[in-house]
């Protein structure tokens, strides 16, 4: 099903660039940072400064499809106008791409317009990428699919009436079960493929490790919700949100290993933990803008829909304990 336009996107940080931390090594555009499509030159190469630091823009879209820029941003002038410019794809290898999406302002008698890029894949320092192509299309969807994360496909999730559906066979207007804000009608969907490895492949929850009905894979930083009967880790709340990365014991919740995988965007009017194979999932995407596992110099984007409802993340305080899956079982039984 195609983009729905008219989605009130609740507030959102995106992790972008500014222009100039993308610049032009060689080629007609040498000198400068990637700008918006007028600027693109198929061949140009480019390459991530040595200072280039990613900042966290925050953005809002209104019903009309503007995107203005939210207090507490880190770049970026409050309530500024921001338009999607492009998806830029660039090349450092036979099978090395990257896409990155230019958002740019509008220029005024007393303002220059400022360009920003927001990752849609993983960029390496020390690389140097090849300008491929530019493309204005699906920019809409391409944002909406970085706010929100994906489920695999094949995904049981529940709707309404407590029945459940797979995530790809779910259409515009079906009333999806969320757990902070009852039922909720689907607003836009998007099946894809997914190339991913390394620490950014989905984990394998094997069914009934946390109560799930079925196998669940879900992408590493994807938060779950588990409740807690008594505080084993002392968090002081009964119910914690928890990356999946954090569960991995080698046995019952693993990761896999670099491949492709089809996957379901979902897109509400809120933010919102669905229940996917009977747990309570997040669909806002949280990777981190630092290095992933195992991929020390690569940058990734981030994007994040504010609302985590009363829950507190916990998957700091279970990083480093490798018993993180037995602890939250033992104490969601009490």
């Amino acid at each position: 099903m195609a983009y729905v336009p008219d989605v009130n996107m609740s507030g959102m940080r995106c992790t972008v660039f500014r222009s100039v931390d993308l610049m032009a090594t060689c080629g007609a555009t040498r000198g400068r940072g990637l700008g918006t499509v007028e600027h693109h030159v198929p061949g140009d190469c480019f390459a991530i400064a040595r200072d280039a630091t990613p900042r966290a823009l925050r953005l809002q879209r209104d019903r009309t499809g503007r995107l203005f820029v939210l207090p507490n941003t880190e770049i970026g002038r409050v309530g500024e106008e921001l338009y999607l410019d492009s998806i830029v794809t660039l090349m450092a290898g036979p099978n090395a791409m990257a896409e990155v999406l230019v958002l740019s302002s509008t220029c005024s008698a007393n303002r220059t317009a400022e360009t920003y890029l927001l990752p849609l894949s993983p960029l390496l320092r020390a690389t140097d990428y090849h300008l491929v192509s530019t493309n204005q299309q699906d920019t809409d969807e391409r944002l909406l699919q970085a706010a929100f994360l994906p489920l695999m496909q094949g995904t049981l999730v529940t709707l309404e009436d407590g029945s459940v559906a797979k995530a790809e066979t779910l259409k515009r207007g079906d009333r999806v079960l969320t757990r902070d804000h009852g039922a909720q009608p689907l607003l836009w969907s998007s099946v894809c493929t997914q190339r991913v490895a390394g620490g950014n492949a989905p984990i394998r929850i094997e069914a009934g490790a946390l109560g799930n009905s079925n196998d669940l894979s879900v992408l590493p930083d994807q938060r779950l919700l588990v409740y807690q009967r008594r505080d084993d880790i002392g968090i002081g709340r009964p119910e914690l949100l928890v990356k999946a990365r954090s569960l991995v014991n080698g046995t019952t919740v693993t990761q896999d290993h670099i491949g492709f995988f089809d996957v379901v965007h979902l897109g509400f009017d809120v933010p919102a933990v669905i229940f996917a194979e009977g747990v309570a999932t997040e669909l806002v995407a949280l990777t981190e803008p630092n290095a992933p596992a195992n991929h020390s110099e690569a940058i990734v984007h981030e994007a994040v829909v504010f609302g985590a409802g009363s829950a507190l993340d916990a998957s700091e305080a279970l990083a480093t304990r490798k018993d993180a899956l037995s602890v939250l079982q033992k104490a969601s039984h009490g």
